[in-house]
């Protein structure tokens, strides 16, 4: 059941990505894998292959978007079977 609900969602987390910008994917995507405590750190800036610059931008415009949320100082993404179809992907 939990697996048909990951495909009959896949259309809409396709158009959801469809307005991101490259970085924003790769941070959305990196979120999703890492749970991380700290963005602009060492350990992940280079598990998601970014600049802490460009981490910063990326995030205000996933936050703005309602992607990604900060809870007990973890960020995450905010539907968490975005989150799996991410991981997955």
């Amino acid at each position: 059941a939990h697996r048909l609900v990951l495909t009959g969602s896949e259309p809409l987390f396709k158009a959801t990505l469809t307005g991101l910008t490259p970085p924003q994917m790769r941070l959305l995507k990196a979120i999703a894998a890492h749970t991380p405590r700290e963005l602009t750190g060492q350990a992940f800036s280079r598990a998601s292959s970014m600049q802490p610059s460009s981490i910063n931008y990326a995030i205000k415009a996933l936050q703005e978007e309602d992607l990604v949320e900060r809870v007990d100082d973890v960020w995450r993404i905010v539907d968490p079977l975005f989150g799996e179809w991410l991981v997955a992907l």
